[in-house]
C-alpha cells in the first residue's frame, strides 16, 4: 500500500513538474510574440531566460538587453542591459487569450545604460530634443502594455560622443519610481513621458564634462513630485586646470567662475516647472547653503570685442531659462573675486565672507516681473573676514536702475593690502575706519 501511495505521489509530482515546465514554455512562447510585436517600436527587448514566479505571481526576465532600432534620426543612441526585469501582478487572462501585457508593476533591477551622442546640425537637434534619450526609451517600454507602476533600482549610465568616445556623463546609483501611470496621457516635462500619480527619483552622484577644462559634479540628488521638492548636495562646477592655465586656453580676458554648493534645495516647485527637456524653474523658495563662488580674471589677456554691459536688471533679463522664485535664501556662503593685474605674477583677491540673507522676487518671465515689480536683497556678510557688512539692494524691473545701501563696521584698512597691492600697486600704511555708510 505504501509503495502504491509513493508511486502515486511521485506521479503527481512529476505531472506537476511537467505542467510547470509546459506552462513556462508556453508563457515564454506567448511573451516572445508580444514584447516586440509593435512595428513602430524604437527598441528591441531581448533576454537570456524567463522564469515564472511561485504561484504564478509574475515573471522574471534575466540578463535582458535593450537595443535601438532606428539610430539615423536621433540625437542620442542608447544601449541597455538589465540584470533582472520583474513583471509583477501579471493578468494572465490578458496575456494568454488577448496576447496583451497587463501588469501591476514593472521593475528594472541593476540596469546599465550606454548612451552615444550624435552630432547633428542645431536645427535637427532642437527639433528632436524633447523626444530623444531616456524619455523616449521609457516611453517606448511602458507603452507596450498596461503598466500601473514602474520602478528602476540602482541604475548606472555613461554618455559618450559617438565620434571619438569622449566621456561626457556618468550617473551612479540612479533610482526612479512612478505609479498610477496613464500611457494615453502624454506629459513631455518628465523623464516618464506620461501622466503619473506619484513620481520620485534619486541618484548617488553624477559627473558632466562641459568642455575639456570644466567639469560639473553632484553628490546625492533627490526629486519628489508629491512634495514638489528637489534637493542636490555637494554640487561642484570646477576647472581641471589652474585658472591661469584655463585663461591661457580661453585666450581672452573673461570671468572664469568656479562654484561649490553644499546643499541646493528647491521648495514647492510649480507644476509648470520643467526639469528634463527645456529647463524651466518656478519655485516658492530656493535654499543655497554653503556656496563658495570663485571668480578669476586675467588682465594680461586681450579684452574681447566690446559687448553690451548690463546692470542688475539686464542680468536678470538675460537669464537663459524661464525662472520664477519668490525667495532665495543664502546661508554660510562665500564669494571670492581674484584679479591678476597686467605684468603681475600674483592675483589680488577680495573675499565676501559668511554671507547670509535673502533675495526676493527673482524672475526672468515678463508677466511676473510686472507682478513682482522688482528684486529685493537683504544680506549680511564680512569683507575679507574682518569687516562686518550689511547690504540692501532694490532693482526695479521696469528700468535700468538700482538702489544700494551698504554699511561697514570699523576695521583696520591695512587688511585691504592683500587685495589692492597686487591689483593696483597701492598700499595702506596706517589709518582706521570706524564706520562706513
Amino acid at each position: 500500500m505504501k509503495k502504491i501511495l509513493r508511486i502515486i505521489a511521485l506521479s503527481i509530482l512529476g505531472l506537476v513538474l511537467v505542467v510547470l515546465v509546459a506552462a513556462e514554455w508556453y508563457v515564454e512562447t506567448v511573451f516572445e510574440g508580444i514584447i516586440n510585436k509593435d512595428p513602430q517600436r524604437a527598441y528591441d527587448v531581448t533576454y537570456q531566460s524567463l522564469d515564472l514566479h511561485t504561484f504564478f505571481k509574475g515573471i522574471t526576465l534575466k540578463s535582458a538587453r535593450i537595443q535601438p532600432l532606428h539610430v539615423s534620426d536621433t540625437a542620442s543612441i542608447i544601449h541597455g542591459s538589465v540584470e533582472l526585469i520583474e513583471l509583477e501582478g501579471v493578468v494572465w487572462r490578458d496575456l494568454i487569450f488577448s496576447k496583451e501585457i497587463s501588469i501591476s508593476e514593472l521593475v528594472f533591477i541593476n540596469p546599465d545604460f550606454d548612451v552615444y551622442l550624435v552630432k547633428r546640425d542645431s536645427h535637427r537637434q532642437k527639433k528632436s530634443k524633447s523626444t530623444q534619450g531616456f524619455q523616449e526609451l521609457f516611453g517606448d517600454i511602458l507603452s507596450r502594455g498596461e503598466v500601473q507602476s514602474f520602478r528602476l533600482e540602482k541604475g548606472y549610465a555613461e554618455a559618450k560622443h559617438k565620434s571619438d568616445s569622449t566621456l561626457v556623463l556618468i550617473i551612479k546609483d540612479f533610482n526612479l519610481e512612478a505609479s498610477e501611470i496613464e500611457t494615453d496621457s502624454i506629459q513631455a516635462k518628465s523623464m516618464i513621458p506620461f501622466k503619473v500619480g506619484r513620481f520620485q527619483s534619486s541618484l548617488d552622484s553624477a559627473y558632466l564634462r562641459i568642455n575639456p577644462y570644466t567639469e560639473l559634479r553632484t553628490g546625492y540628488f533627490k526629486y519628489q513630485a508629491e512634495n514638489s521638492e528637489l534637493e542636490m548636495n555637494n554640487l561642484s562646477l570646477a576647472f581641471t586646470e589652474d585658472p591661469i592655465k584655463v585663461s591661457q586656453l580661453v585666450g581672452e580676458q573673461t570671468d572664469l567662475i568656479e562654484v561649490d554648493i553644499q546643499q541646493l534645495k528647491f521648495h514647492q516647485l510649480d507644476a509648470l516647472s520643467n526639469l528634463y527637456t527645456d529647463l524651466d524653474i518656478r519655485a516658492s523658495s530656493i535654499l543655497i547653503d554653503g556656496l563658495v563662488l570663485k571668480d578669476f580674471r586675467d588682465k594680461n589677456k586681450d579684452r574681447p570685442p566690446d559687448q553690451e554691459k548690463f546692470m542688475f536688471k539686464g542680468m536678470v533679463d538675460n537669464i537663459p531659462i524661464p525662472l520664477k522664485v519668490d525667495s532665495i535664501m543664502l546661508r554660510r556662503s562665500h564669494i571670492y573675486y581674484s584679479e591678476l593685474g597686467t605684468d603681475k605674477d600674483q592675483a589680488g583677491t577680495v573675499h565676501f565672507a559668511d554671507i547670509n540673507g535673502s533675495i526676493m522676487n527673482v524672475t526672468s518671465i515678463p508677466e511676473f516681473q510686472q507682478e513682482y515689480q522688482g528684486v529685493n536683497a537683504d544680506l549680511r556678510l564680512s569683507l575679507n573676514q574682518v569687516a562686518p557688512m550689511e547690504l540692501k539692494l532694490e532693482v526695479p524691473y521696469d528700468r535700468e536702475f538700482f538702489s544700494l545701501q551698504a554699511s561697514i563696521d570699523s576695521f583696520d584698512p591695512k587688511i585691504l593690502n592683500q587685495t589692492i597691492i597686487p591689483m593696483a600697486d597701492v598700499e595702506v600704511t596706517s589709518g582706521n575706519i570706524n564706520r562706513f555708510d
